[in-house]
């Protein structure tokens, strides 16, 4: 049977609809209140010209799956034995889709619950099944399903978390044989602090949880915003047929009136590239929006940089030229290419960074992480920051014109051969 929802936004109604909770599917769009207080996602002038109520039932159903955690989740098959549910899509109905990205969520038929009674980011919840899905504990005591840890994106074994202040946390583990992601949030930050203004980056600190290391980060949003990715904003004017790239990703941003899209780009292309991170899709960057009025507020802040600084191939060949990029082009030197001001890159910020970054890496412990791969990774660190310091020097090329853009990353990849070969490594690494 059917059940019905309001999707919500706080307490003001933007359309009823039609759920299959068997299924865990979206039959349909039964009422429409007001499509502009709906999720990006969901609503935008491009669905406008060809919205119909079928499109927008699929629309509708897309982001609520979104919104639960992906079947790729590490652990996720152990999580659903311990907790005692078949799919994630369970715990986003349990929840009723309250997350701490957005103050969106979906009001059963005739529930009298508001948005003051039901958020996360002013009541307070247990780690009962965050403890689960973040891997720190396999021996539950009736875990409760309500937390935002059911509805929180990524791959990683994580959760939020109450601290003693009230403050929200979100916790995050590590991967693979170096589970290293944690030690790397830390090293960004070391990074952003010194290149940044403290509003345009998310601090992160690392401690035990369990028998693992985890990173920590609060909460940047705020109780009246939404978090609205990249992919949103990108979707709202290309589609979903269009690969994005700097251009279209910037004329959707500047559609829609966020500001400082192309400095954050920059800044987040460049320290991406000291970093090697290649982990930085459309989903983990952003803006923020009001949710009153709904204009935007700017850029979210740089967050999630863990899938860094070489974590990937714990037993293979690496190659300082070859790290892959995301979301514009496949390298980090063509992605670096497309970077037009660094006048705010300060390299003398940097002196003894890449020391710094070394002495919280080895903190990892990990048989890979040796004195060997150590001295690989200062290297590493020490060349991307010279790299980018001899290209600040340099007039940007025009990042629409692949041909300037290819020629600028053979450039770059000469300068890092020979930073790297400055400090007596070449660019490949072998593991043992």
């Amino acid at each position: 049977m059917p059940v019905r929802y309001t999707l919500m936004n706080r307490n003001a109604p933007v359309l009823d609809f039609a759920y299959d909770a068997t299924q865990h599917a979206v039959l349909s769009v039964c009422v429409e209140h007001d499509l502009s207080l709906a999720p990006l996602a969901i609503w935008n002038e491009r669905v406008a010209r060809y919205a119909t109520w079928d499109t927008l039932a699929s629309l509708v159903g897309r982001w609520w799956t979104r919104r639960g955690i992906p079947e790729s989740r590490t652990n996720l098959k152990m999580a659903k034995r311990l907790a005692g549910f078949d799919s994630p899509a369970q715990l986003t109905s349990a929840t009723l889709g309250f997350s701490l990205t957005d103050q969106y969520w979906a009001r059963p038929e005739g529930s009298d619950l508001t948005w003051e009674r039901g958020n996360f980011f002013l009541n307070d919840f247990d780690d009962g099944i965050g403890s689960i899905l973040a891997g720190i504990t396999d021996r539950p005591d009736t875990p409760s399903r309500v937390s935002p840890s059911a509805t929180v994106d990524g791959n990683l074994p994580k959760m939020w978390h109450v601290d003693a202040d009230g403050t929200r946390v979100l916790c995050k583990a590590g991967s693979g044989v170096l589970k290293q992601e944690p030690f790397n949030e830390v090293v960004a930050t070391m990074l952003y602090r010194r290149l940044l203004l403290p509003n345009e980056y998310v601090t992160y600190r690392r401690d035990t949880l369990g028998y693992g290391q985890y990173s920590m980060c609060a909460c940047f949003v705020r109780s009246d915003q939404e978090f609205v990715s990249a992919r949103d904003i990108h979707l709202s004017l290309a589609g979903d047929d269009a690969s994005p790239t700097r251009a279209s990703l910037l004329a959707a941003a500047e559609a829609l009136g966020v500001t400082d899209m192309a400095g954050q780009l920059d800044r987040v292309l460049a320290c991406d590239y000291i970093l090697g991170n290649i982990d930085r899709h459309l989903g983990n960057l952003g803006a923020l929006r009001a949710c009153e009025g709904g204009d935007f507020e700017g850029c979210a802040p740089i967050f999630d940089s863990g899938l860094s600084l070489l974590c990937y191939q714990g037993e293979h060949d690496q190659d300082a030229l070859a790290v892959l990029a995301n979301p514009f082009l496949p390298r980090q030197a063509h992605q670096l290419a497309l970077v037009q001001d660094l006048s705010w890159f300060d390299a003398d910020a940097l002196d003894g960074f890449a020391d710094l970054a070394v002495d919280e890496l080895a903190q990892c412990r990990s048989r890979y992480m040796d004195d060997e791969r150590l001295a690989y990774l200062h290297a590493f660190i020490e060349s991307g920051v010279r790299t980018v310091a001899e290209l600040a020097h340099q007039p940007a090329v025009d990042p629409g014109n692949i041909s300037q853009v290819e020629k600028r990353a053979q450039e770059i990849d000469a300068l890092r051969t020979r930073f790297l070969a400055n400090e007596g490594v070449g660019a490949l690494f072998h593991v043992r």
